[in-house]
C-alpha cells in the first residue's frame, strides 16, 4: 500500500498522504544543491500557503467529523483531490478521449514499513498526465480487467527533482517525512491506513509540518524584501471566495439491458460540474465605509454524457466482428473578468466584528462550447461505420458573483485577521471556502 497523494509544484496539486511526526531537521547535505529563497519567490510561496491552508483546514474538518459519503482513505483522497482542483485550478476538461486535471501529486511515501518507507516521486507524461501501470496484487491474480495505479520512482531527498527555491522543496519534503515517521512508528498499525478518518488526521497533521517551513520561510522573507507599509492606519488584505460543485455517476450496461442491442455490455457515465472564483484587494479606512476593490474573477461549468458499449456481432456467415460504439456529448461554459468593483467595508468596535461585502459584475464575454460524438466501429454494411465528431460554441454572458464575509476581531491581535472557511452548500454536493487576510498598520 502506498499514498497516492503529494505535494506539488506549480502546476501540480500540492497534497499528500498520511503519516504523524514531528517536523525535522535539515541537514546541511541534503541542502546544499537547494538554492535558497528569494524576494522574488514571496508572492509564490504565499500562493503554496493558501493552498496548503485550504487542504489543512480541509482535512482538519474531516478529522473532527468524517463526512458519510467517505468511506475508505481512497475516497478521502479522491474527494480533496476534486474540491482542491475545481477550487484552484477550475473545471478540469471533461473531453470523451481525454485525461489530464491540471493538478496531480508529485511526491509521496510508500507505506511499507519492511521497506523503509522511501519516499516516491509520482510519473506523468510530457502533456502532465499520470502514466498508469497495472499493480502487483492485479498481475498475480490476473484480474480482467487489470487494477491500475497511478505510476511512481523510488527516491531519496537528494534526488527529488525541482527547479523550486530550497524552502519550496523543503516543505515537500517535510510533510512527506511527517508521513515517514508515522508509518515507521512501531504504535502504527498497517490496518491504520485503511480507516479513512486516521488518514485524514495524519494528512492534517503532515500538511502542519509542510505550513510550519512556509511560514518561517514568508517571514524571513518578508523582513528582508518588503517595504515598511505606509503608516496610515488603513485596512490592506485580500479576500478570495470560491464555490465548487461536482457529480458524476456511472452505470454498468448489463448484457441484455439495451432493449435493441440485447448483447451489449458497457457503461454510461454523466457529470456535472462547476467552479465560481474571485480575488479581490483589499485598501479600506480604519473605520471602514465605501470602498473600490480591484478583482479578478471565473465562472465555470462543464457537463457530459456519454455511453460506451460493445456486442459480438456477424457479418453474414463467413465473418465474425466485435461491434464497439462510442457517443456522448458535453457543454463547457467559461469566462473571465477583472477590474473595479464597489463595496462595503462594515468595523463594528462594540461587537468586535468587521464585514465585508463586493459584487463581480457579470462576464460580458464568456463562452459555450459544445461536443458531440457518435463512434461506431466493426458495424456491417455500407455507411453504418461512420463516425461523427463535431464542436461549436458562442460568446453568451455570465452571471456576476456576490462575495460577502462577515468574521470576528481577535482582540488580542485587532490589527490582524487571517480567517478560512469552508462549508459545504445544502444540497451537500457543493463546497465554499473564504478566505480574508487583513492587516491594520497603526497610525504615525
Amino acid at each position: 500500500m502506498h499514498t497516492t497523494f503529494g505535494q506539488t509544484s506549480a502546476f501540480r496539486i500540492a497534497s499528500h498522504a498520511l503519516a504523524l511526526g514531528a517536523l525535522f531537521v535539515w541537514s546541511s547535505a541534503a541542502l546544499a544543491a537547494r538554492r535558497p529563497c528569494d524576494c522574488d519567490n514571496l508572492e509564490q510561496i504565499e500562493e503554496h500557503i493558501v493552498q496548503q491552508e485550504f487542504l489543512h483546514k480541509l482535512f482538519q474538518q474531516w478529522a473532527d467529523y468524517m463526512p458519510a459519503s467517505l468511506l475508505t482513505p481512497d475516497d478521502v483522497r479522491q474527494r480533496a483531490n476534486a474540491l482542491f482542483v475545481l477550487s484552484f485550478y477550475g473545471v478540469p476538461t471533461e473531453v470523451p478521449h481525454g485525461t489530464g486535471s491540471g493538478a496531480g501529486a508529485a511526491a509521496g511515501t510508500l507505506l511499507d514499513p519492511d521497506e523503509h518507507c522511501p519516499l516516491v516521486k509520482y510519473k506523468y507524461d510530457k502533456k502532465g498526465n499520470a502514466v498508469l501501470r497495472e499493480t502487483q496484487r492485479s498481475r498475480e491474480q490476473n484480474r480482467n480487467p487489470p487494477e491500475l495505479e497511478h505510476a511512481w520512482d523510488r527516491i531519496t531527498e537528494r534526488q527529488y527533482p525541482s527547479h523550486e527555491c530550497a524552502a519550496i522543496v523543503n516543505f515537500t519534503l517535510a510533510h512527506e517525512r511527517h508521513h515517514k515517521h508515522t508509518c515507521q512508528s512501531s504504535s502504527t498499525p498497517k490496518s491504520s491506513w485503511d480507516n479513512a478518518a486516521f488518514f485524514a488526521r495524519d494528512d492534517r497533521d503532515a500538511y502542519q509540518a509542510g505550513l510550519d517551513v512556509l511560514y518561517a520561510e514568508r517571514a524571513r522573507l518578508k523582513r528582508k524584501c518588503e517595504k515598511r507599509p505606509p503608516r496610515d492606519g488603513r485596512w490592506r488584505g485580500v479576500i478570495e471566495y470560491a464555490f465548487t460543485y461536482h457529480t458524476f455517476s456511472s452505470e454498468f450496461l448489463e448484457k441484455g439491458k439495451n432493449s435493441v442491442y440485447l448483447d451489449a455490455t458497457g457503461e454510461a457515465q454523466r457529470g456535472d460540474r462547476k467552479s465560481v472564483r474571485a480575488r479581490a484587494n483589499i485598501d479600506a479606512p480604519a473605520a471602514g465605509g465605501n470602498i473600490k476593490l480591484r478583482y479578478r474573477a471565473s465562472r465555470e461549468e462543464a457537463w457530459f454524457n456519454k455511453i460506451t458499449w460493445a456486442m459480438p456481432g456477424e457479418c453474414g456467415w463467413h465473418k465474425k466482428t466485435d461491434w464497439k460504439f462510442d457517443a456522448g456529448s458535453e457543454i463547457r461554459s467559461e469566462g473571465r473578468i477583472s477590474g473595479t468593483a464597489d463595496g462595503v467595508l462594515r468595523v463594528n468596535e462594540e461587537s468586535g466584528t468587521l464585514a465585508i461585502d463586493y459584487r463581480v459584475p457579470e462576464i460580458p464575454d464568456g463562452t459555450q462550447t459544445q461536443h458531440q460524438w457518435e463512434n461506431p466501429q466493426g458495424t456491417c454494411g455500407e455507411r453504418t461505420d461512420q463516425q461523427s465528431d463535431r464542436s461549436w460554441g458562442r460568446v453568451q454572458r455570465m452571471p456576476g458573483i456576490s462575495v460577502s464575509m462577515k468574521v470576528e476581531i481577535d482582540p488580542k491581535h485587532p490589527d490582524d485577521i487571517e480567517v478560512i472557511r469552508i462549508e459545504p452548500d445544502s444540497s451537500g454536493k457543493g463546497q465554499h471556502y473564504w478566505s480574508l487576510r487583513l492587516h491594520r498598520q497603526a497610525a504615525e
